[in-house]
């Protein structure tokens, strides 16, 4: 080895010296190595995460920011191609989706678990504590390997809405209320001042919840238990909340965003009846075109609509007699992406589509995830536990009529 023929070669060196040496050497040469050692498993850690279908890029465009009028702070502004776990205070070689999934395993299982003290060691060194009745308040880079994973899996957020993670409970924002009025001035003629065309909204974070149970054998033995806890609870929060920002909720409905279902001056193209040619998009697509956006804009994100309308406009035929082709898009919208979601609504075969230009759509999430285990009143009649999960998020629009809802597409 070359470190040592250095050392017997240093004539000058006594043995203790060249003891030393040799020690810092190999210090420095273990340090490199845990270096790179360090940088392959980041880079694992990142294509794990886009395995599960997050879209960030290594080319992802620079983040934008806005300025906290409350706390003066700047707050990043994430497109879908950015992470939260990008962001340098959530950054963590230690986090991986695997680990996530070992935390909630652990918690559900405690003491039970056969990895218990490897299990304790990991919650230390990742700062997650755990309180006396079970739950375990995950931030910082936990936490936003979790709300990346749900941000994933929401159709809002590949249509192209904006993510700001929210550091307190409501975020003001800034939204477009009307176009600013222009006029052509003669010399000494009075100015005419227009109405307001700035207004505020406020993000404020409403509490989401997602609950599963499982058995304990289950927990314990199943080898893909891991990850399954962590796709299904950010799977149904993300369902949830997609659903919460295109429609709002019927029930309890002051707890959840208002959505754009019922946005007042959104566009809207109704009565569209079983579609039997592209009409009614070309009609959407007209709506916001007349709203001043561009139609890149307009092509750029794409339209929400429920599976049954997909399926539906697949079987669109030219209507040519015996002529069973599909039809053809219109050009202007031949390159509009079709988003479907069962969060997109669908009463009694009635549906309703969302077209728009998304990066006015702005999610706002709190950085925190917390997770609570339930086991008393499980664990006495069934050996089962509940895991809960909890996220706060919110919805505001920055222009209103950057939005079109399209109603009553017939299914059936």
């Amino acid at each position: 080895m070359d470190i040592e023929t250095n050392v017997a070669r240093d004539e000058g060196n006594t043995l203790p010296s060249a003891i030393a040496q040799l020690g810092e050497r190999f210090s420095q040469f273990r340090t490199d190595h845990r270096q790179q050692l360090d940088d392959i498993e980041r880079k694992v850690n990142r294509l794990s995460l886009r395995g599960l279908g997050t879209e960030a890029r290594a080319d992802a465009p620079p983040l934008e920011f806005m300025r906290d009028a409350k706390s003066r702070t700047l707050v990043p502004v994430l497109t879908k191609a950015h992470q939260l776990s990008d962001l340098p205070e959530n950054q963590s070689k230690d986090i991986t989706p695997a680990t996530l999934g070992r935390l909630l395993r652990g918690l559900a299982l405690g003491s039970m678990a056969s990895d218990y003290r490897e299990l304790e060691e990991e919650r230390k060194a990742l700062s997650i504590n755990v309180d006396t009745s079970g739950g375990v308040m995950a931030d910082g880079p936990v936490a936003a390997q979790i709300i990346d994973l749900m941000r994933s899996k929401l159709v809002l957020n590949k249509v192209g809405c904006r993510t700001i993670p929210m550091v307190s409970k409501s975020l003001t924002v800034a939204r477009l209320a009307a176009d600013i009025p222009t006029e052509w001035h003669g010399e000494n003629q009075p100015l005419v001042p227009g109405d307001p065309s700035f207004a505020a909204s406020e993000l404020v974070a409403r509490t989401v919840v997602a609950s599963t149970k499982a058995s304990l054998e289950l927990m314990s033995d199943a080898s893909n238990i891991e990850e399954l806890l962590v796709t299904s609870l950010t799977g149904a929060l993300a369902g949830e909340i997609d659903k919460a920002g295109l429609v709002g909720r019927s029930t309890n409905a002051a707890a959840a965003p208002a959505g754009l279902a019922t946005l007042t001056g959104r566009n809207k193209v109704t009565a569209v009846g079983v579609p039997a040619d592209y009409d009614w998009l070309v009609d959407a697509v007209g709506t916001l075109l007349n709203a001043n956006l561009p139609l890149a804009d307009v092509i750029s994100g794409g339209l929400i609509v429920h599976p049954a309308v997909l399926v539906k406009c697949a079987k669109i035929a030219t209507g040519i007699s015996g002529d069973k082709t599909s039809l053809r898009k219109p050009q202007l919208i031949e390159n509009l992406r079709w988003f479907d979601t069962t969060a997109a609504p669908n009463v009694s075969n009635s549906c309703m589509g969302f077209l728009g230009y998304w990066p006015h759509y702005l999610f706002g999430i709190r950085q925190q995830i917390e997770v609570r285990i339930l086991r008393e009143a499980l664990m006495a009649s069934s050996l089962s536990v509940a895991i809960v999960a909890f996220a706060r998020v919110d919805f505001v629009p920055v222009r209103a009529s950057s939005f079109s809802t399209i109603e009553g597409i017939t299914t059936s």
